[in-house]
């Protein structure tokens, strides 16, 4: 796939997956409502979750592409700091696609109900200890996918492959989120990484053609 392309798909996917969650999913909406009425709550948006899950394993894999295609496209294959971030793409996108399936797995215990219990403990217990799971596996896949992406996006930078002033968006997308096992997961810290990376799709998918890789010297 074309680097342009891979702008395009990452940047589209990218962006119904936070409209997605802004408007239908509404997390703000779930961390107002209590303990008490949160368990109801979730069973009527049950169906809207497990799509948004499907929807964010879409963008992740957009993600992922985008960066393998980068790193075809511009990066010596030889270098040792190639090799470390072609692994840091793969473990990110397994632990976040891990999360947003476990994710996916404990809303789908609430149509259990509550006065069943798992190995002698209440579903509620399950579902709590499911949730931090999901979570830590978000945490540690958006620490190190947010760390390969502005890693790369400065590498990119320096090596001139690019123009610096077209990767600022991936280093920004990329730094925003690698606090997040340490600060949590921020609506706005989440919502300006989301931007920055739509930003950096736009400016890249929005060319007819990209530099060449290896230029011809006349």
């Amino acid at each position: 796939m074309k680097l342009i392309r891979a702008a395009r798909f990452a940047g589209i996917a990218a962006l119904a997956a936070g409209i997605y969650t802004i408007f239908v999913l509404q997390p703000i909406q779930m961390q107002l409502i209590d303990g008490s009425q949160q368990q109801i709550w979730l069973e009527g948006v049950l169906p809207r979750w497990t799509l948004g899950g499907w929807i964010w394993l879409l963008a992740i894999g957009a993600w992922m592409t985008l960066l393998v295609t980068f790193m075809y496209s511009y990066s010596p294959v030889h270098r040792v700091s190639t090799m470390m971030q072609s692994g840091l793409i793969i473990i990110s996108a397994v632990l976040l696609v891990l999360g947003v399936l476990v994710g996916m797995n404990r809303l789908e215990m609430t149509s259990i109900g509550d006065g069943v219990y798992l190995s002698g403990a209440p579903i509620v217990y399950w579902q709590a200890s499911v949730g931090r799971i999901a979570l830590s596996l978000l945490r540690a896949g958006l620490l190190m996918g947010g760390g390969v992406t502005a890693w790369m996006s400065i590498d990119l930078a320096l090596l001139g492959k690019l123009p610096p002033l077209w990767m600022v968006p991936g280093v920004v997308a990329g730094a925003v989120v690698v606090p997040a096992p340490f600060l949590g997961l921020s609506n706005w810290q989440l919502l300006i990484a989301l931007a920055a990376f739509c930003s950096w799709c736009l400016i890249l998918g929005a060319r007819r053609s990209l530099p060449e890789s290896y230029p011809t010297l006349c």
